[in-house]
């Protein structure tokens, strides 16, 4: 009965830490901006994050906004963006099964779960290449197919945690650099 209890224990401040880990790393983000960024650059960002977050605007839209109309130089566009998803594939990886046990949260889980095999069944390639499937489908600059639903696909495709974080990581600098690069005329796309 003892080691029960312990166990639980340990399981229960595991699970606690995996939750607020994404948190908490946010948070010291956030007071990094307070506490050494100016008011223009405070609402530049608040701004930046709101944009991408948006449905329907997504990378695609958001950061040429940030690059041309926000004036925000192109590295620091890219870091912030792809500490976004990472933000997003850190708190999915890590509680991918608990959170959709929890209020509110496990309603976004089950659309994100449904979205993701919405995307398995029109993409199959994605679970026939495995890992560069992964990174592929997370690079592709469509709604619905970031960080969050990628991170998603890769749990549901068995990756590890790390694996599929490092895929999701890997895919959204990708897409992250070349529509920043197609953004400022460098990179050009004949479609």
């Amino acid at each position: 009965m003892t080691v029960r209890v312990v166990v639980t224990e340990h399981v229960e401040r595991k699970s606690v830490f995996r939750f607020l880990f994404p948190f908490v790393l946010g948070s010291i983000v956030l007071l990094f901006f307070i506490f050494f960024a100016d008011a223009s650059t405070q609402l530049k960002y608040a701004q930046m994050a709101l944009l991408y977050y948006t449905p329907m605007i997504g990378v695609s839209i958001a950061i040429p906004i940030g690059l041309e109309i926000l004036k925000i130089h192109p590295v620091a566009l890219v870091c912030f963006l792809l500490f976004l998803d990472c933000e997003l594939s850190i708190f999915v990886v890590l509680n991918f099964d608990m959170a959709k046990i929890l209020p509110y949260i496990g309603a976004v889980f089950e659309r994100m779960e449904s979205s993701g095999r919405r995307a398995m069944e029109k993409y199959k390639w994605v679970k026939r290449f495995g890992f560069i499937g992964l990174v592929s489908f997370v690079m592709i600059p469509c709604p619905w197919t970031g960080s969050g639903v990628g991170s998603v696909i890769g749990r549901m495709m068995g990756f590890p945690s790390f694996v599929t974080f490092i895929a999701v990581f890997t895919g959204s600098l990708l897409r992250l650099v070349l529509i920043t690069l197609v953004s400022l005329g460098i990179l050009h796309i004949l479609l």
